[in-house]
């Protein structure tokens, strides 16, 4: 991906001194109480599919998947039963970095997430198994339960190594979201 946005000149290599000084401010999440995503194969490699992008050198990839056997279907409905008896979590029961369950607003189904802000009457959520985000209202809320601990999470945050936009402005182009959608379509 990396050297396919580069000779598109989307992208250009950072030095390596830049590329310390961007590892210093990654966007990290404190997930201790999850297992470590381990791949099954010998290789070492794991099958897995874009599922959300941050940036064109800063996306998710979703395993293909399941190392542990529990499908994301069988997942889901674990947690909407869940959900369906618990009570909403009221934002100052919450911080940073805590675990919950997460109502997405697009489908309303019901995601394990990680509180990445909080607001005033909402908290902004990332979730484990897609990697995207969403805006969260209090009652979309729910505690995490540890019947839910035994799944890795299914979207691992991924970043090409040294690279940057080309851009002047930092941005990155129209070019190069189209090269990183062409991936969005296929295993990786």
């Amino acid at each position: 991906i990396a050297e396919e946005l580069v000779s598109a000149g989307c992208a250009v290599h950072l030095a390596p001194a830049a590329h310390s000084a961007l590892l210093s401010v990654a966007y990290r999440f404190t997930l201790d109480d999850l297992p470590a995503v381990k791949p099954s194969a010998s290789d070492g490699y794991f099958e897995a599919n874009l599922s959300d992008t941050d940036s064109p050198a800063c996306f998710h990839l979703q395993l293909a998947k399941s190392e542990v056997g529990v499908s994301i279907q069988e997942l889901g409905a674990s947690l909407a039963s869940y959900c369906e008896a618990a009570s909403p979590v009221k934002l100052s029961e919450l911080s940073v970095n805590n675990l919950c369950i997460a109502q997405f607003s697009a489908d309303r189904c019901w995601y394990r997430g990680v509180v990445c802000e909080i607001h005033e009457k909402t908290a902004l959520v990332r979730y484990l198994d897609y990697g995207n985000t969403d805006t969260v209202s209090e009652s979309s809320l729910r505690h995490f339960d540890k019947q839910f601990l035994s799944l890795p999470r299914q979207a691992l945050m991924c970043r090409l190594h040294n690279l940057q936009s080309s851009q002047a402005d930092g941005k990155w182009s129209t070019a190069a979201s189209k090269i990183i959608g062409k991936f969005s379509q296929s295993a990786l």
